[in-house]
């Protein structure tokens, strides 16, 4: 079946990209206060990236590195300073809301706090509904059928419709969570650090549930975490972001073997070893501070840093699919 399971990823990955990304930049511009000049603050920029259908994209980094606004602007909640997203070809980044509505159906998401994922005041019944309502896709009888098959994809029993949120645990928050998203057939979601506020048994049902849904319905997922263990249960593919810029991107298995970039090594160092006997010795980085106005942005942190790194931003090395933003790639 693993066999059989690759076999089918590959063939899809040959295929056209259901979803890519070029050159995305947003800049958030502050307002001015007392008097003070207004600040441009680059969230993303210049990301570029595809994502094949029955595909996972992992986009790791710490937080503050504009993971969260990527997937905004793939989702079309935040409106991008340039570049281009494309959903099997067509342009959707600059649709009016009007345009845009249609495709919401086919564009969904999971939050990371499942208790702010639902209206306390309805039940989980109506809150399941919701997005069968808005699309027109059920109702009647149809809709009740189409509930009691949501939750049990998600391994739930419809006796818990009845409940409103508060009377559920985390795990069964989100697993209600991800049932909403899959009311409306989506082709692809985006999952923000869905997995990062739930214990570690829990976690780890979730992700099993989300391999196990995509296989069986096709998804794509863009998979948003700062958590590399994680990732490396559920991803085929990594992209690293540091400061709104990618700096690696590769195979799942490859980055995490033979990473290329000293921010990527740094990043799987911090992942707890199983074995003390063998300890991994973690790269040191150098305090974080401001970024620097040019050259490499993580020119400051970097244990490898030469003077061109200061002066000159790194070029991208590779393909946009498996590629490294370094002047000297460790590998």
């Amino acid at each position: 079946m693993a066999e059989r399971a690759m076999t089918d990823k590959a063939v899809r990955g040959a295929s056209a990209p259901l979803l890519e990304v070029e050159a995305l930049t947003k800049i958030f511009v502050t307002g001015r206060l007392w008097g003070g000049s207004a600040r441009r603050v680059r969230a993303v920029e210049g990301v570029s990236f595809t994502l094949s259908r029955g595909e996972t994209l992992a986009v790791v980094g710490e937080s503050g590195s504009g993971k969260s606004t990527l997937g905004r602007m793939v989702l079309g909640l935040i409106r991008p300073t340039s570049g281009e997203v494309r959903l099997e070809g067509a342009r959707i980044d600059h649709l009016p809301p009007r345009l845009f509505h249609p495709l919401r159906q086919r564009l969904q998401i999971v939050f990371q706090d499942p208790a702010g994922s639902f209206n306390p005041r309805l039940r989980l019944r109506e809150a399941l509904a919701e997005p069968l309502r808005n699309f027109r896709l059920a109702r009647g009888v149809e809709l009740e059928e189409r509930l009691a098959e949501l939750v049990a994809q998600v391994g739930l029993s419809a006796a818990l419709l009845d409940r409103y949120p508060h009377e559920l645990s985390g795990g069964q928050r989100q697993r209600l969570a991800i049932a909403r998203a899959l009311a409306p057939r989506p082709d692809l979601i985006v999952l923000d650090e869905a997995v990062s506020a739930l214990d570690v048994s829990v976690k780890a049902q979730i992700i099993n549930l989300l391999v196990a849904l995509q296989a069986r319905l096709g998804l794509s997922y863009l998979f948003i975490s700062h958590d590399m263990a994680v990732v490396t249960h559920i991803a085929d593919r990594v992209a690293v972001m540091y400061l709104g810029r990618l700096v690696e991107t590769g195979p799942t298995r490859a980055v995490f073997t033979a990473p290329r970039h000293p921010y990527t090594k740094s990043l799987l160092d911090a992942v707890p070893v199983p074995d003390p006997a063998h300890p991994r010795p973690p790269l040191a980085l150098r305090e974080a501070g401001a970024p620097p106005e040019r050259g490499c942005r993580f020119a400051s942190r970097c244990p490898w840093v030469i003077p061109l790194c200061r002066e000159t931003e790194p070029p991208w090395q590779g393909s946009a699919a498996n590629g490294v933003a370094c002047h000297r790639p460790l590998a």
